[in-house]
């Protein structure tokens, strides 16, 4: 059985994967104790509430972020690195709780929002080993904001070159925190390029956490899925992307790498190369093509997360 997944029910719409939350009490009794430890570690807990001689409420109102847009995120990319472990039933995922890090409680935390690991055979590697790299956006309430938008545009940030700082960034990260066994555990998929691990399996995903009542709103909205730059941008890459086959339009700022060969552009000398590849890349993914859009579901959104956060800071029993 699942965490959290067992409280949703699911359906496919309009080329859409929607989660609606609908055993509301049960998952939300699970929330404050999970949350509360992709913040910190109860026994750092506990040594902070010895050592500054304070209860574990006052303790946690400095690692949890205040209501507003960072608690709203944060909610949804915690909610939502549970569910896709859920939804991979064939394959144990693990990964960073990238909160622990924090420096500023009110700043979000950057690079890939949630990227998960998974291998097919434990001890051994295959190319059927998997990470899964999401983009999670969240909207409470209405406005112009398109979460489904951003949330496909930062999935192909991830697969043309985010994924990759990722990696590089975590391997750092185990480093400086002098976690050893977290390096090796994801050695595999930094170093795919040497022979012993070869590739592996990506999945994309573009995530929404949205409120119940403005689904179908978010739903009506066109997704553009062009690539689009400014015209000062592309006068710095013209010349050199027309002579590969590229075109822009003026009038939509729209690009188009039609009938172009990515391999012409690997070859050459060109002084724009990555920029133009980057570019590239982007034209030619498709999201659908590597995992899926999701939409998750829940009423009463704002009250949902905020009262979630403030259930945080009495969450913790002394054992």
């Amino acid at each position: 059985m699942s965490d959290f997944l067992c409280h949703f029910s699911s359906e496919e719409k309009d080329s859409y994967l929607i989660l609606k939350l609908d055993d509301e009490m049960k998952l939300l009794g699970k929330l404050p104790d999970y949350y509360r430890k992709c913040y910190i570690h109860d026994h750092n807990l506990e040594e902070r509430i010895k050592k500054f001689e304070l209860p574990a409420e006052k303790i946690l109102e400095n690692f949890i972020p205040d209501p507003g847009k960072t608690m709203s995120g944060e909610f949804s990319e915690i909610l939502t690195y549970q569910l896709i472990i859920d939804m991979y039933k064939e394959i144990d995922l693990f990964g960073p709780k990238k909160w622990l890090w924090k420096v500023d409680r009110n700043e979000p935390m950057k690079k890939t929002d949630v990227i998960l690991f998974g291998f097919e055979n434990e001890g051994t590697v295959s190319h059927e080993d998997l990470v899964v790299s999401a983009e999670i956006k969240s909207k409470a309430t209405e406005g112009e904001f398109h979460p489904l938008q951003d949330a496909i545009n930062g999935s192909k940030d991830d697969y043309v070159k985010r994924m990759a700082i990722t990696l590089s960034w975590l391997e750092e990260q185990y480093i400086r925190i002098n976690d050893l066994d977290a390096k090796k555990s994801i050695q595999r998929f930094i170093n795919s390029i040497d022979p012993e691990y070869g590739p592996f399996k990506k999945h994309f995903k573009a995530m929404a956490v949205i409120d119940s009542g403005i689904v179908q709103n978010e739903l009506n909205r066109e997704i553009d899925l062009s690539v689009k730059m400014y015209k000062k941008d592309w006068k710095k890459i013209q010349k050199e992307c027309e002579g590969f086959g590229a075109s822009y339009d003026d009038t939509s700022r729209k690009l188009s790498f039609n009938n172009v060969k990515r391999e012409e552009i690997v070859q050459s000398d060109c002084k724009q190369k990555n920029e133009i590849l980057y570019l590239y890349d982007l034209y030619h993914f498709n999201l659908m093509d590597y995992s899926d859009v999701t939409i998750i579901s829940i009423e009463n959104l704002k009250g949902i997360y905020e009262g979630t956060y403030k259930k945080i800071l009495t969450s913790y029993m002394e054992a």
